[in-house]
């Protein structure tokens, strides 16, 4: 007998079906949020990279002290210039972390610069 797609573990466990389970990541929460009353959501993506900015300036400080003393050998000079580099790429999520953070700790909204705001909606649905 022929084996419908959905019914092969062996098809839906393979690469070929990868993109199927990806779409089942997305499709199966949103049963589960939707069963349960939620009806919007706001989806933050985040990075391990992003730091608040005092974190931030001062791992870049401490890197950038670590090169100048001049005590590293080529390998070491190298790898903390990497991290330099990596970091000054994720400056710009330093802001991003603060709003996410206040988004996620404020009661009904968030202020997010200019005349941009996130605003909970609380009506019922």
């Amino acid at each position: 007998p022929t084996i419908k797609a959905y019914a092969n573990s062996d098809f839906l466990n393979s690469q070929a079906a990868r993109t199927i389970r990806i779409l089942c990541e997305f499709q199966e929460p949103m049963q589960r949020l939707h069963a349960n009353g939620i009806r919007g959501t706001i989806l933050v993506f985040g990075s391990a990279r992003s730091m608040a900015r005092p974190d931030f300036d001062r791992t870049v400080k401490g890197l950038k002290t670590k090169l100048t003393k001049g005590e590293l050998s080529d390998a070491d000079r190298a790898t903390t210039q990497t991290r330099l580099d990596a970091l000054s790429k994720a400056e710009w999520m330093c802001p991003c972390l603060l709003y996410t953070s206040d988004a996620a700790d404020a009661e009904d909204s968030v202020y997010l610069g200019g005349r941009r705001q996130i605003r909970r909606n609380t009506s019922e649905y």
